[in-house]
């Protein structure tokens, strides 16, 4: 990024400067490319000692085209303040993670601790701007605390004036995701409060919205697992029941979509380790594709209940000469999971061409050929899409009643992803599925950071 751009946008936004207390940052850094394999950008921001430039400012800019205006838009509603003043609160958690990217990109020890810093002056100034209500309940994204009950409690102190702007509308959907996460994780109940403001909500949504029907059904999931964890449902039949109706519900969302989001299914006449069951699907929107895979990824779950508890009711000695049963609608439920959770598997390893950025590469081939993968290059504008893969695909991979080809399959892709794109949590996530340790896919998803609940 180059230095008259830095300014134009100080300018804008004028920044407030934080002094490093320990002076430059890693002197002799080398530069840092934003187009490599690790960002997807084609532009070029250079970490040196310059005293034209603080840190903090580049800091503040890299957050700006990584989440604002980049790939991820994760915090796009942000744009309108870097179009002018902003508050030194926002101001000061912009910085902190930027800098704490920008320290990982660059592996600067030095850099990570001067981040710690910056962040904890920010939970700082956060904290002094919740003990002030008419700050509370302006637009300013201030920190989710990781108990959702604290942060019901803060969209409640916001009150439905929050609703009335579009930036207000986007910061209640982005906490909401957070706490879907958070709950969905631990498995405990939503607040009554976030309930009762999110009915409240609903005056201003598009509710046709499919991440927002999606939303509405992961309520009652959400209650399902933590009534599960509590004992509060304990009859294997029962629970089965209860898994077969909400993965109902989402199944439902596939038939009520747009037919231009029906993909193309695009054959591979030779064989090629980029693709599965030598074919992809290709879509109109590579959002699509991701949405998609957010769903497939919830139902994974669900198919996965209903058939370990089959297996108990099945395995339960009623006698010394019998075995209990399946009653004929649980029996139907967990055929129709094991059909569906491999059709379910399929069509999620048939989005990696697409997503992986290996599209060209399969239409520029001879139908003969074998893709040499040591030789393979693709571009690093895919990084994004390349990285929501790693949540679907490790829900497929991850249950125990996944072909072993399929697993065998996506643990490839995901070590290869890893290393095109220089994505860590990619092959970490090959790792433990190698290790044939279980993990629960919802504590994944809050790992790897996932977007289904806020796209």
């Amino acid at each position: 990024m180059s230095e008259t751009v830095i300014k134009k946008f100080r300018r804008r936004s004028q920044v407030p400067h934080l002094k490093s207390p320990d002076g430059p940052i890693e002197a002799n850094q080398p530069e840092l490319n934003l187009a490599s394999p690790a960002f997807g950008f084609n532009i070029e921001l250079k970490l040196s000692s310059s005293p034209m430039i603080p840190i903090e400012d580049r800091a503040f800019y890299y957050f700006r085209a990584t989440f604002v205006i980049g790939q991820s838009r994760s915090f796009q509603y942000l744009e309108e303040y870097y179009q002018g003043p902003m508050s030194v609160y926002l101001t000061l958690c912009i910085q902190a993670v930027g800098l704490a990217s920008l320290s990982k990109a660059t592996r600067s020890s030095k850099l990570e601790n001067h981040a710690r810093r910056v962040y904890g002056t920010a939970l700082q100034s956060i904290n002094a701007a919740l003990r002030c209500p008419d700050l509370v309940r302006k637009d300013v994204n201030g920190s989710l605390d990781e108990s959702p009950q604290r942060a019901a409690a803060l969209m409640k102190l916001r009150r439905p004036d929050q609703f009335k702007t579009k930036m207000g509308l986007e910061i209640f959907i982005q906490m909401s995701s957070r706490m879907f996460v958070t709950c969905m994780e631990h498995e405990i109940p939503l607040p009554e409060d976030f309930l009762a403001l999110r009915r409240f909500a609903e005056n201003f949504m598009n509710t046709s919205d499919v991440i927002w029907r999606l939303t509405n059904i992961t309520i009652p999931y959400i209650a399902f697992r933590a009534a599960v964890k509590s004992n509060s449902i304990k009859d294997s039949s029962r629970i089965i029941a209860d898994a077969a109706r909400i993965d109902a519900q989402m199944a439902r969302l596939f038939d009520d979509l747009p037919a231009l989001w029906t993909p193309q299914r695009i054959e591979v006449n030779g064989k090629s380790e980029l693709v599965y069951e030598g074919h992809y699907n290709l879509y109109l929107d590579y959002r699509i594709a991701e949405g998609l895979n957010s769903i497939r990824g919830c139902r994974m779950a669900l198919f996965d209940i209903m058939i370990n508890e089959a297996t108990k009711i099945t395995g339960t000695l009623e006698d010394y000469f019998t075995t209990c049963s399946l009653s004929s609608d649980t029996a139907t439920c967990v055929q129709l999971a094991r059909k569906s959770l491999a059709e379910t598997t399929s069509l999620i390893c048939a989005c990696v061409p697409q997503l992986a950025g290996y599209v060209a590469r399969l239409d520029s081939e001879p139908c003969h050929t074998i893709t040499p993968l040591a030789d393979l290059r693709i571009d690093t504008s895919n990084t994004a899409s390349a990285y929501a893969l790693l949540w679907p695909l490790f829900a497929g991979a991850n249950s125990p009643h996944t072909e072993p080809s399929a697993k065998k399959w996506i643990v490839k892709q995901l070590t290869l992803i890893g290393q095109l794109y220089d994505i860590e949590k990619a092959a970490e996530l090959a790792s433990i599925l190698e290790s044939g340790v279980k993990m629960d896919i919802w504590r994944v998803y809050a790992m790897v950071g996932s977007i289904c609940y806020s796209s």
